[in-house]
């Protein structure tokens, strides 16, 4: 699945299709632009001197269908669908059952109309003065008769529209005629949405009325527009461009629809969006044209098939599938042989810059229609939460395109592979799991994974720290030996070093064991990073209350835990102001949160009760650099942590203290380990028998006191070789000594 940040980049003026007859021309004209190339044989031509063009109608407000009723008040449905005399689009998309913040009073609006604006005082200020200009969800835009373009989105008469609502709402036609006004295309567009569900299905066909001359049909018209942007915290905008594709038959008999997390690493820079030339001095403004996304050079050459395509934000999905017949195999996406993005200048009234909205544009085949016959052009849209499980239960036909495959906890980018997918899915099943039959409640759910988590790698940590434990014992026992190595040969370096490379080799055991101690937290590292990703974009956690919403039945009012995707808001500011530099990675600073304070706490009391002491001296330049390290992991990492998630926040304090606890156990009972050892190591040394389990070092010890005791030929032979080289050596100390 290919994926892309919708970018906050800074823009000047773009382009959009009409909106020629709005903006102003810039510096030394601006041509009409093209429409997107086509990718099928040329159209059919049409019969000389004939031309097409749609009738108008009186432009009149539309009903909606849908309601946002929720189900605890009686709704039966899952959104409400408003609809726009622009291109019969979508004006608004709203959910009934999911709000925009915890105290579910606002209904969260997924789909919005998006009209371009530009700050009065930005470098090129540029604005419509016609309140239909912009993007409207699913509009028409044109279609294209014997090769013919035919406008359906927006006519010059605000009072007028192509379309003419039917008999029943979200029913709507519009008729083509020639300069007779003959109708020679009747274009039906039906909205149709099923209470309990998220599939919104859009029933459009092309019927040609002419009776005795085919045409030549092809069909453009917007998909999704940007969904809401949201608070921006870590990773800033997290909207995509998503892609659901089939792999070729020869590679996938089953035909199942896959989902790619290496292609969220394409972002799209301005540079994608525009011309960023615009922005040097003396320049035009840049102008936006149809930017093709599909098919990309990664999905021709992979020879990949289209199945869906979408937009997503943080929690919420709005994605386009073909409706198919029951029981087909084959899912690709037919009807859109190319998908472009088009942007437009937007910029809210308190931002300092502007910023870009898109849609994404759909361009079909060109089809040949019969005489009498109709072209069907329908498309399915899924529009709600991004969870495999709402999906699969409220939304059958979009589960039967794959659509579920657009779940991923990462935040794309050029690192998307490092939250390491493989563990995020199984780590929110055992979550969830937990949640739906044990706990009920996702903070206690999370405390408790964080328990299985710390239980199936408690073997891994108590190896970990053992080993690190034993390792510092063994350092303190040789930490005289080397002090005295260097009191020795301070003044002769070559010496020294040999020395050291000496001891370190009789001991070389000691040093693999603190190597080998540090090698399991490394290993440990993917689970932690696979964790935060899930705990961030789990969207079960969206607007849960923690512990069954004790805080908020103390005062209904209160925030804190009220939100187990937001901060936690022990004190929320009813404002929110920016830190320079530090909102740039943690976003606005809006509340007084306490689990980041609590996790500062926590990692004091680690750093001051169970660090262990260093087993060698230290310089003061060394303990200056520990006592640095100890500060930053106190301070820093819970300043980092400030704004993050309430679960995740939860679970880090939790493993933290849970951590403290199971240091303590392991460190008392390595301790006894360690006094044993030494015990046995001691006595059997004293009775020349190797301590079962000892070392090596001092194994080799043993055995050679029993050498010494009755050792053969060889071994004298070497001793002897040994003691010459040490007398030697000594004769030489001595003679330097006597020139200086």
């Amino acid at each position: 699945m290919l994926s892309f940040v919708l970018k906050r980049t800074p823009l000047k003026m773009c382009w959009v299709p009409g909106y020629s007859d709005y903006y102003p021309e810039a510096p030394g004209g601006r041509p009409e632009p093209a429409p997107p190339a086509a990718t099928t044989p040329p159209l059919p031509a049409a019969p000389i001197g004939e031309t097409y063009t749609a009738r108008t109608f009186p432009a009149v407000p539309y009903d909606p269908i849908g309601s946002t009723t929720p189900r605890d008040k009686g709704g039966t449905y899952e959104m409400e669908v408003r609809f726009s005399p622009v291109g019969s689009g979508v004006e608004s998309l709203r959910l009934a059952n999911y709000f925009q913040t915890a105290r579910r009073v606002v209904p969260e609006t997924i789909q919005d109309f998006r009209h371009p604006r530009v700050n009065a005082d930005a470098a090129h200020p540029i604005a419509s003065d016609d309140p239909r200009a912009g993007l409207d969800a699913f509009a028409a835009y044109r279609v294209f008769l014997n090769g013919q373009e035919v406008r359906l989105w927006k006519t010059p008469d605000p009072a007028t529209t192509f379309w003419k609502q039917g008999d029943k709402p979200g029913r709507f036609e519009a008729a083509v005629v020639n300069e007779s006004g003959v109708e020679i295309a009747k274009i039906t567009r039906v909205f149709d949405l099923a209470p309990g569900t998220f599939d919104l299905t859009i029933r459009q066909t092309v019927e040609n009325l002419r009776p005795d001359a085919a045409l030549g049909v092809r069909w453009e018209q917007f998909g999704p527009v940007s969904p809401p942007v949201g608070t921006m915290r870590y990773g800033g905008d997290t909207r995509r461009v998503r892609f659901g594709y089939l792999l070729p038959a020869s590679r996938d008999p089953e035909r199942r629809v896959f989902a790619d997390d290496r292609a969220a690493s394409l972002i799209l820079h301005s540079t994608a969006i525009g011309n960023k030339d615009g922005d040097k001095p003396g320049r035009a403004p840049p102008s936006w044209e149809p930017s093709k996304l599909w098919p990309s050079a990664d999905s021709t050459k992979g020879d990949l098939t289209l199945a869906w395509a979408g937009l997503t934000n943080r929690y919420f999905t709005i994605a386009m599938y073909p409706l198919l017949p029951p029981g087909t195999k084959e899912r690709s996406f037919a009807m859109a042989s190319e998908v472009s993005r088009v942007a437009i200048p937007t910029a809210e009234p308190d931002a300092d810059k502007t910023h870009a909205d898109i849609a994404l544009y759909l361009t079909s085949p060109t089809y040949t229609v019969a005489p009498g016959r109709t072209l069907d052009l329908s498309i399915g849209v899924y529009a709600g939460p991004t969870s495999s499980e709402v999906i699969a239960a409220h939304a059958p036909a979009a589960a039967a395109m794959g659509v579920a495959e657009v779940v991923m906890y990462t935040l794309g980018g050029p690192c998307s592979f490092c939250t390491f997918q493989f563990l995020t899915s199984p780590l929110h099943a055992l979550l969830k799991g937990i949640h739906d039959y044990l706990t009920r409640d996702w903070a206690l759910a999370i405390m408790l994974l964080v328990v299985c988590v710390r239980t199936l790698l408690h073997p891994i940590t108590r190896w970990t720290q053992r080993k690190m434990f034993f390792f510092s014992k063994e350092m303190a026992k040789i930490a005289p030996k080397m002090k005295a190595i260097q009191e020795r040969y301070k003044d002769e370096p070559a010496k020294l070093r040999q020395e050291q490379t000496r001891m370190m080799g009789e001991h070389g055991g000691v040093y693999a064991s603190g190597a080998l101690g540090c090698l399991p937290a490394f290993l440990q590292t993917p689970v932690w990073i696979a964790l935060s990703a899930m705990l961030s974009f789990a969207f079960e956690l969206r607007h849960s209350g923690a512990f069954f919403g004790v805080f908020q039945s103390i005062s209904p009012g209160w925030t804190f835990l009220a939100d187990m995707s937001a901060p936690d808001h022990l004190w929320a500011f009813g404002t929110s102001f920016h830190i320079p530099l530090l909102s740039m990675l943690l976003g606005p600073i809006d509340g007084l949160n306490a689990l980041p304070l609590v996790l500062g706490v926590v990692f004091f009391i680690q750093q001051k009760y169970l660090t262990p002491p260093s087993a060698t001296p230290l310089t003061p330049e060394q303990e200056q650099q520990q006592k640095m390290m100890r500060v930053m992991t106190v301070f820093m990492f819970p300043l980092m942590m400030y704004n993050a998630p309430a679960g995740l926040a939860l679970y880090f304090a939790t493993n933290s203290s849970l951590a403290i606890i199971e240091s303590k156990l392991i460190r008392a009972r390595a301790e006894e380990e360690w006094k044993t050892i030494e015990a046995v190591k001691a006595a059997r040394l004293a009775s020349g028998t190797p301590a079962v389990g000892a070392p090596w070092w001092d194994r080799k010890k043993i055995e050679g006191s029993r050498q010494k005791e009755g050792e053969g030929f060889l071994a004298k032979l070497r001793r002897t070789i040994e003691e010459a080289q040490k007398a030697r050596d000594a004769a030489q100390k001595h003679k330097g000594k006597g020139k200086r």
